[in-house]
């Protein structure tokens, strides 16, 4: 029961904070929208997670084809946000060429799911989850669903892991190098903007710290036999919710400062 709440917290905190800033934006910043996609992907994703313990596997093998995109781009949306956090000027193209690998991991995978047979995937899907979130060395496993495993398991953590540290080795080179000068780190012009852009940016820091010590303990436990991996879905779903805050409130001390701006 932990495990699955564990699961479903970060879910429903996510969705939270998609719906509340889809309904307004227009008059969200850039920030707070690329905040509301990144959390529909995190909530697609750990809805994918805690379909892991349902009996019925097509409900595994449907969502699965959207994870695909998903799962990897999720990482690249949140470089997308940092930037949308330090500075409030348009991305360019560059920019961009980060969702390349989501772009290759999901093409790739749906190719092959179209290849596969429903009956052969859904064999896969449950030697995949009875030998424990590794490849079975068992059971004559067909070519094609061991290659579509390896693309959307451990080659796709493997970019996730590269893609968090995309991030975060940015963000600390950055606080390293404005240590004498914080408010240089952000490149806003509201200064009520970056105290908000500071707390959202702390938390996207240990967001970053706490994927990364998940994906690299995938590789060595599998996720429903251990308590550790519950509680690091748990610290997600705190940290969602602080960012989310955060990215909130921004847009509303931005409108109140222009507003007396205006005024004076």
């Amino acid at each position: 029961m932990l495990q699955e709440l564990a699961l479903l917290f970060p879910c429903l905190v996510c969705l939270f904070w998609t719906i509340t800033f889809a309904i307004r934006w227009k008059k969200n910043l850039r920030a707070q929208n690329v905040w509301a996609v990144a959390s529909l992907l995190a909530a697609i994703n750990a809805f994918y997670w805690t379909i892991l313990v349902m009996p019925d596997l097509r409900i595994y093998h449907y969502v699965g084809r959207i994870v695909t995109f998903t799962q990897t781009g999720f990482f690249c949306l949140l470089f997308l946000f940092y930037r949308a956090l330090i500075d409030d000027r348009p991305f360019s193209r560059r920019h961009y060429i980060v969702f390349i690998p989501a772009l290759l991991i999901g093409i790739a995978n749906t190719l092959l799911l179209l290849l596969i047979e429903y009956k052969d995937q859904l064999a896969a899907i449950a030697a995949f989850l009875g030998s424990k979130n590794k490849l079975p060395k068992e059971g004559g496993v067909a070519l094609l669903p061991t290659l579509h495993y390896l693309i959307g398991g451990p080659i796709a953590s493997i970019v996730d892991i590269l893609m968090i540290n995309f991030t975060l080795i940015p963000i600390i080179a950055r606080w390293i190098n404005c240590r004498k000068d914080p408010e240089s780190f952000f490149e806003l012009s509201d200064r009520q903007s970056r105290r908000y852009s500071r707390a959202a940016l702390c938390g996207l820091t240990l967001l970053l710290f706490v994927m990364l010590a998940y994906l690299i303990g995938e590789f060595l436990y599998y996720i429903e036999d251990y308590i550790p991996f519950s509680i690091l879905f748990l610290a997600q779903g705190v940290l969602f919710f602080y960012i989310g805050f955060q990215v909130y409130f921004l847009e509303k001390e931005e409108g109140r400062s222009a507003k007396l701006e205006a005024e004076s």
